[in-house]
This record gives C-alpha cells, sequence and structure tokens, in this order.
C-alpha cells in the first residue's frame, strides 16, 4: 500500500526541520536530503516519488549560496551564481551552466556509490529541484525548460514526468539536463535586492575562498601581524572589512574552526607581546600601544595573566636569554 500525499508531507516537514537546523549555517545537510528521499521513496512506493521535491524548493535552505542567488537581479545572474557557489554545498555532485547562443543548459552530474547508479528518484529530485528554484526566482512566471535529458531508460508511465518537466524528454542520456530559452536570462528575479546583494556574495566569495585556500585562522592571523607591522592591532571590524565579509560571518566560521575571535585576538595579543618585549628599543608605553591597551598599566595586568610575571620582568629575563646565546 502506498503512501498518501500527506504522509510524503509529513516527511518531508520533518527534514526540512532538520535542515533549517543544520549546525552549518552556510550548507545545505544533503546527507539529511538524500535520507529524505530514500525515506519517501520507500514509504511511498511510488516510482516519480522524486518529483514531490519541486514544491518543497526554498532557496534559503542552501544557506550563503542560496541568498546570493536570491538577492540576484536576473534569472540570468542567479544561475550564474548557482554554479559558482555550487561546491559550497556538496562535493557530492557538480552543475554546469552553459550559456549558448539560444539558451542556457543546466547539467547535474550526480556520483553515485561505487559500483552503483544514481536511483531514478534521485535523479527526478534534482530535475525536480532545478526546476523549482527557477521558478521561484522567476515567480510569478512558470518558466518551462525547452529540453530535459535524463540519464535512465525510458519507464513505461511518463505522464508525471511529462506533467512537470514539460513533453521534451530525451532519455538514456549521458547526464542529467534541463534547458531553457535564452529569453529568460533576463527575467527579473521577485526577491531581487540591491541592497544585501553585495554581502551576500562577498560572504559566499569568502567561503568559497576559505574552503579553496584553507583555514581562515591563518588569514586572520596575517591581517592581525600587518596591523602591528603598521603598529596598530586590528579589530573585529577591521579584520572582517579587509577579508571582505561581515563582522557575523567572520565569527560563524571562526567558530567552526573551534576558536572565538576574541579568543583568537587574546592569543595574537600574548603571541605578539612576548616578541614585542625582546626588542629593547621600544618602550612599555609604545608597546602598550600597538597591542591596543589605553595605558601601560593595562599591559601589566595581562602580562601577569599571560605569563605570570610583569613586562619589566619578562623583558630582562628574554635580554638574559638572548646574552646567553
Amino acid at each position: 500500500m502506498s503512501t498518501g500525499g500527506s504522509e510524503i508531507k509529513d516527511i518531508v516537514d520533518i527534514y526540512k526541520s532538520k535542515i533549517a537546523d543544520s549546525p552549518e549555517f552556510d550548507k545545505l545537510d544533503f546527507a539529511l536530503v538524500y535520507r529524505l528521499l530514500n525515506e519517501v521513496h520507500a514509504s511511498s512506493g511510488n516510482a516519480d516519488s522524486g518529483l514531490a521535491v519541486y514544491q518543497y524548493v526554498q532557496p534559503y535552505l542552501l544557506g550563503v549560496p542560496g541568498y546570493s542567488v536570491m538577492s540576484s537581479p536576473t534569472i540570468g545572474i542567479a544561475l550564474q551564481r548557482l554554479v559558482k557557489y555550487y561546491p559550497l554545498l556538496t562535493a557530492e555532485s557538480c552543475i554546469d551552466l552553459d550559456e549558448r547562443c539560444d539558451s542556457l543548459v543546466m547539467t547535474l552530474h550526480i556520483k553515485g556509490s561505487p559500483g552503483s547508479e544514481v536511483p531514478r528518484y534521485v535523479i527526478d529530485a534534482a530535475a525536480a529541484a532545478i526546476l523549482g528554484l527557477v521558478h521561484w526566482l522567476g515567480h510569478p512566471l512558470k518558466i518551462q525548460p525547452t529540453r530535459v535529458q535524463l540519464p535512465y531508460p525510458e519507464p513505461s508511465e511518463t505522464q508525471s514526468l511529462k506533467r512537470l518537466l514539460g513533453e521534451h524528454l530525451t532519455f538514456d542520456a549521458p547526464h542529467l539536463s534541463l534547458s531553457f530559452s535564452d529569453d529568460i536570462r533576463e527575467v527579473r528575479v521577485f526577491s531581487a535586492n540591491p541592497a544585501f546583494e553585495d554581502v551576500h556574495c562577498r560572504n559566499a566569495d569568502a567561503l568559497l575562498d576559505e574552503q579553496i585556500n584553507g583555514s581562515l585562522v591563518e588569514r586572520v592571523r596575517s591581517v592581525f601581524l600587518a596591523g602591528v607591522a603598521q603598529g596598530r592591532l586590528p579589530s573585529l571590524q577591521d579584520v572582517a572589512l579587509d577579508l571582505r565579509v561581515s563582522t557575523r560571518t567572520l565569527q560563524k566560521i571562526l567558530e567552526r574552526e573551534g576558536v572565538s575571535f576574541f579568543e583568537l585576538q587574546e592569543n595574537l595579543r600574548k603571541e605578539i607581546a612576548s616578541n614585542l618585549l625582546s626588542i629593547p628599543t621600544l618602550s612599555l608605553k609604545q608597546v602598550s600601544s600597538i597591542l591596543g591597551f589605553c595605558q601601560p598599566s593595562s599591559l601589566h595586568k595581562a602580562c601577569r595573566r599571560w605569563f605570570g610575571t610583569t613586562p619589566g620582568q619578562l623583558r630582562a629575563s628574554k635580554f638574559i636569554q638572548q646574552q646567553s646565546y
């Protein structure tokens, strides 16, 4: 006995809540999505179960990449950003956008488990999600693909596929792809937001750069050291501005790496203080100023906390160490 539509909705609503509550604020938990698809398919026994994803597509579930897409001025730009920031979402698939003279072709390459094919309901869900996203962005228009290529044999029943994806279906294709008329390129995104577009894209760019180039902690350290070299200690706002992200995004990324900004700042202050106190030509007042303290007494308290001794005593011990070399 197959599961009814209301029961499928109950399952989807449970998983939507789990996805929205995921600690990974900037990406969709695809492990949860796959479990959702498996459960819906197993419960319904419906070969077309993956198509149900269409009605649940919400760009905000894609996190930071989704917000950059939602705030785009046109669908053409939105799809370009989806492709650009897609690596932030998952490594289990990749997406291409072929911008030909008369069409836009979205191609999704889905990785299956070693030695097994990607289930049809997963492929259908991906096709439904892409079309659902285009419809969401282009609301109230219902932009239909001019052609859909599906990488599985033609099923005996195609009515549901054609009802959602249109009549122009090709089966046994190498990959899943949806082609759209070039006219959609300039269609305005109904949620376009020029005021937040730049912020969303800078946040997504920072996350993508972090993923490609490694730890943000090291980049924050570099900004700190560059600031100290100029005789100042950068604040949270200074570092965020230098890295072209919002202060909230900076704090969230650092938290994922296991450290808060202020813990990192404190550790770097300690490290820099130790180095600066090794330079005899710098007065304690100068060291205090570089470290961002209003007065030398604050440096005195900090050294007690960091090293268990006063700045003068630490400097003296460092001088003795240098003389012994």
